[in-house]
């Protein structure tokens, strides 16, 4: 947090030190700090989609859904590959029950589990699929997104 106050203390336009620093207070569960932080990266850079992405993410936290849908909407728009708001968006949806959306986003959920596109929660995906295989792959992308490969199985041993 110093580091970060210092920064916008030197530099008070640097919006990349208030989306970090909103990062920083999330973590420590200072949400209502943290959703200001990124606001104001927003307003100094407002085609930040990482820090829309991180809004979405607070607002969803506080299950703020209608504000969150509307932060990854943006981050979305501003980065159509954004690695991690279009799962946002699509649990938004299913939190809201807005079984419309929830429909029009069930293709797109399939093609980026397919495609890699972005990172679709393994559980998120029970939401929009019924597929073993499709969840199978979800789950395995999750696991080379999040940790750089598939840990390979254990074998069995003898005891």
């Amino acid at each position: 947090m110093a580091s970060y106050n210092r920064a916008i203390a030197l530099k008070p336009d640097y919006a990349g030190a208030f989306n970090n620093r909103g990062n920083a207070l999330q973590e420590l569960g200072r949400t209502d700090e943290a959703l200001a932080s990124y606001n104001q990266a927003i307003a100094l850079k407002p085609d930040d989609a990482d820090a829309f992405n991180n809004r979405g993410d607070t607002f969803r936290k506080l299950r703020c859904f209608d504000e969150a849908g509307a932060s990854y909407t943006q981050a979305i728009a501003l980065m159509p590959d954004h690695k991690f708001a279009f799962s946002g968006l699509a649990d938004c949806a299913i939190q809201v029950c807005d079984w419309t959306q929830r429909d029009r986003l069930s293709g797109e959920v399939r093609q980026h589990v397919i495609e890699r596109k972005s990172q679709i929660w393994p559980f998120l995906l029970l939401g929009y699929n019924d597929d073993a295989a499709m969840h199978l792959a979800c789950a395995q992308n999750y696991v080379l997104d999040r940790f750089n490969g598939v840990p390979q199985r254990l074998g069995s041993r003898a005891i």
